[in-house]
């Protein structure tokens, strides 16, 4: 049975340290603002780029095609997210970044996975959302039984975006 949760209980936005030079020094990523509305972050690169994105469920559990059965005492967690291009210039992104994890109750990483086809599929791992266009995404993370999804963290280009969410 599928069931999708959207429970978000609360995001942190938080810009990431960038080098500043060959010196070692370290600041915020500049000229980057950030909001918070409850449910979506809208994050302002200042160049033109201006994405939004919400997290729009949980499935727990993805129920996955033939042949791609999660490990032993395992079952497959789906996050739905958007990502809403406002801004003037196109959007380029890379799901296959490793900038992406799901903690669960237990403070572990979950192990990101990949499923061709089913209720929970990644459309497309690299590409550009194009000015006034949005993207609808679900990545799947093998979760063991028993611990529930926790945290959804991602870094959009240097800005770490963190999501409580929570499954049934």
């Amino acid at each position: 049975m599928r069931r999708i949760t959207s429970a978000i209980l609360l995001v942190l936005v938080v810009p990431a340290l960038a080098s500043c030079g060959g010196d070692g020094d370290t600041a915020s990523t500049p000229g980057v603002q950030t909001t918070f509305d409850g449910t979506t972050a809208s994050i302002d690169f200042g160049d033109g780029r201006r994405v939004d994105i919400a997290i729009t469920g949980v499935i727990d559990p993805v129920l996955p095609p033939p042949s791609f059965e999660p490990g032993p005492k395992n079952r497959y967690v789906g996050i739905d997210f958007e990502v809403d291009n406002k801004g003037t210039e196109s959007y380029f992104y890379d799901f296959a970044d490793p900038s992406s994890s799901l903690i669960t109750t237990d403070g572990r990483p979950a192990t990101q996975a990949v499923l061709p086809g089913g209720q929970c599929t990644l459309l497309s791992y690299r590409g550009a959302i194009a000015a006034g266009s949005k993207l609808d995404e679900c990545l799947v993370f093998e979760v063991p039984n028993g611990v529930q999804p926790k945290t959804f963290r991602y870094d959009f280009d240097g800005v770490n975006v963190e999501w409580e969410v929570r499954g049934d």
